[in-house]
């Protein structure tokens, strides 16, 4: 089990090398539309946008259900050095209700915007008072997590979903050359 600054670390280190993957793209990796359909697809705009809301609406169920929601004898349904390999395998559905993103953001504001989202989910979590341990919700595709496994949670979406502008950066890169 990690202690809560690992917790921290694993996400601050997860912010820094999604905005690193953000920061490092040209204007046409940023805008580039790769073919098919479905969240592969998805532009770099549309990533960033679908993590940061995704940041946002984890932060708003932590502070509204985790820290009421005790674990009692309940066990999370994966240890914390399970948590990296979640996505392997594509991951489930997308959780209910959140919306397709719209990917009109500039490379700036979804850095900036990314940023925040992290920031203000880390700050909760240095200043909640509850033992995140002992609190526990299930998550719509993976089962029972605890409170810090959410914010493990959240590094592990960012790092899955940082693969992926990689991948956009490579094909924008080979659709250019292509074209050449």
């Amino acid at each position: 089990m990690l202690t809560p600054t690992e917790v921290r670390e694993a996400v601050e280190r997860a912010q820094r090398r999604f905005v690193e993957a953000c920061a490092s793209a040209t204007d046409e990796q940023w805008r580039f539309q790769p073919p098919g359909s479905g969240d592969r697809a998805w532009t770099m705009p549309q990533v960033v946008e679908h993590v940061t809301t995704g940041n946002q609406g984890v932060l708003l169920m932590m502070q509204s259900v985790v820290v009421s929601s005790p674990r009692g004898d309940q066990m999370p349904d994966f240890d914390d050095e399970d948590m990296p390999y979640l996505f392997y395998g594509g991951g489930g559905a997308p959780p209910p209700g959140l919306p397709e993103p719209s990917g009109a953001w500039a490379q700036d504001h979804g850095i900036a915007a990314f940023e925040e989202s992290m920031r203000a989910l880390l700050g909760w979590y240095d200043a909640v008072d509850v033992d995140l341990r002992g609190c526990a919700v299930a998550h719509p595709a993976f089962g029972l997590f605890d409170g810090a496994q959410w914010m493990l949670f959240q590094a592990v979406h960012a790092q899955q979903h940082r693969g992926q502008l990689l991948d956009l950066k490579r094909a924008a890169d080979e659709a250019t050359t292509a074209a050449v």
